[in-house]
C-alpha cells in the first residue's frame, strides 16, 4: 500500500509542485486575426497557432521572416507596452510589469493574440 502511495504521489508531480517555479517555461498559443476578411481567401481549416514560450520575463519566439510590432494590452484593453521585432528575431525582453495581459504581434494586416501573466 505505501508503494501504490508513493507512486500516487509521484505521478501527480510531487502533491503540486513540478512547474511551481518561476523559472519553468510557460507556452503560450498566439491565435490569427485576419483584419482584411477580403483577402483572406477560401480556407477550409482554421490557421495554426504560433506557439512562443515564456520565461523569467523573457518572451521566445521563432524566427519571422518580417519585422512585426509587439503589443501588450492590460485587462482593459489599454495599451500598455510596445516595441518592434525585427526580422530574425527570436526574443523580447517584457517590462517588469504584473498582472493579466493581452499580447499581440502585429504585421500588415493580420496579427496574432494571445494571453500572458506576469
Amino acid at each position: 500500500m505505501k508503494k501504490f502511495l508513493l507512486s500516487v504521489f509521484f505521478l501527480l508531480g510531487g502533491a503540486g509542485f513540478s512547474g511551481a517555479f518561476a523559472d519553468d517555461p510557460q507556452d503560450v498559443y498566439l491565435t490569427i486575426v485576419n483584419e482584411d476578411e477580403a483577402n483572406m481567401g477560401n480556407t477550409k481549416a482554421p490557421a495554426r497557432p504560433l506557439i512562443v514560450s515564456l520565461a523569467d520575463g523573457v518572451l521566445s519566439l521563432p524566427a519571422m521572416p518580417v519585422d512585426y510590432q509587439f503589443q501588450m494590452l492590460d485587462e482593459n484593453g489599454t495599451l500598455v507596452y510596445s516595441a518592434l521585432i525585427p526580422a530574425g528575431s527570436t526574443q523580447i525582453v517584457l517590462p517588469a510589469m504584473t498582472g493579466n495581459f493581452e499580447i499581440r504581434l502585429v504585421a500588415d494586416t493580420y496579427y496574432f493574440k494571445g494571453y500572458i501573466t506576469l
